[in-house]
């Protein structure tokens, strides 16, 4: 069967993992247009609405956004019957490679932080995940928080130090214009991302955040010029969590924390999630509201 992937995100990698030896994949679609010309695995990726020009005999799509996918496509006139819907929970996110990458890396930079009296802590679908007592490459990302610029600065050096951690692909990645509560050119997040082949395993990512202090929340920048924010009683104090054959630092409140996030029920897992759902979402508007009553 000739099949068309919907994104080169997890999900769509996922779904090319799966299928690459059963059917043959003639493209991936995908709405990012600074895509449109590049390959993935060696095959091309193609602006969504190009997919009209091809023959093909399923479209596949998968993950948190398959409701808005599968509109784009009918809207696009593509028939009920060549979009395929692949359930996530038919997909393997995560191989044993991964768990392994990952529980090393976050080993070897817990330990750095150790060494160096730098606090952080595990925040985010990361800590859902410890909470339920699942592996922390279960998720696309291991979601750090970190409370100063200085440490984002530190934490840089360090890592381009470590002989292990430096062997990965280090990613600075820095404000390009002012923010309310940040300066051009500062550090916004610092990504660790092992080698892996994606079409082989999925990578290990590790996004080290920035959240800062303004009275009683810290506020982390977001997705699109929306904002999270976070009680510092929540956060504040150290937190170890047993992880393995690891002590990772957890949000001192770690379970309020999650509520705030993911509501009363978050220990059951969402069949779909997207950001616009977390329960600590702020415009920039309402930021700067809450930053004129502090």
């Amino acid at each position: 069967m000739n099949i068309v992937i919907f994104g080169t995100g997890i999900a769509g990698r996922a779904i090319y993992r799966k299928f690459k030896d059963i059917h043959r994949v003639i493209n991936f679609i995908d709405n990012n247009s600074l895509l449109d010309g590049t390959k993935y695995a060696e095959v091309d990726v193609i602006s969504v609405e190009k997919v009209i020009t091809k023959e093909f005999d399923k479209i596949a799509i998968s993950g948190a956004w398959i409701d808005e996918m599968k509109k784009q496509l009918l809207e696009l006139g593509i028939s009920k019957d060549k979009i395929w819907i692949v359930e996530d929970d038919s997909l393997d996110f995560s191989t044993n490679n991964r768990v392994d990458d990952t529980d090393t890396i976050i080993k070897e930079f817990a330990k750095l932080m150790r060494e160096n009296g730098i606090s952080y802590c595990i925040e985010g679908s990361s800590l859902l995940s410890l909470l339920r007592g699942q592996n922390l490459s279960d998720v696309p990302d291991v979601d750090v928080l970190v409370k100063s610029q200085n440490d984002l600065e530190k934490i840089w050096k360090l890592l381009n130090e470590n002989l292990f951690l430096n062997q990965n692909q280090l990613i600075k990645v820095l404000y390009k214009k002012d923010r309310p509560l940040t300066k051009k050119d500062t550090i916004d997040k610092i990504i660790i991302k092992s080698n892996s082949n994606p079409s082989i395993t999925e990578p290990t990512v590790v996004d080290i955040n920035l959240a800062v202090d303004i009275g009683d929340f810290y506020i982390m920048d977001y997705e699109a010029d929306y904002y999270l924010y976070f009680n510092k009683e929540f956060v504040d104090g150290e937190n170890y969590f047993k992880y393995k054959d690891m002590e990772l630092l957890v949000p001192y409140q770690a379970e309020k924390y999650v509520e705030l996030l993911y509501g009363k029920n978050w220990r059951v897992p969402a069949k779909k999630w997207s950001y616009l759902d977390y329960g600590n979402l702020l415009t920039e508007a309402k930021l700067i509201e809450m930053m004129d009553k502090k």
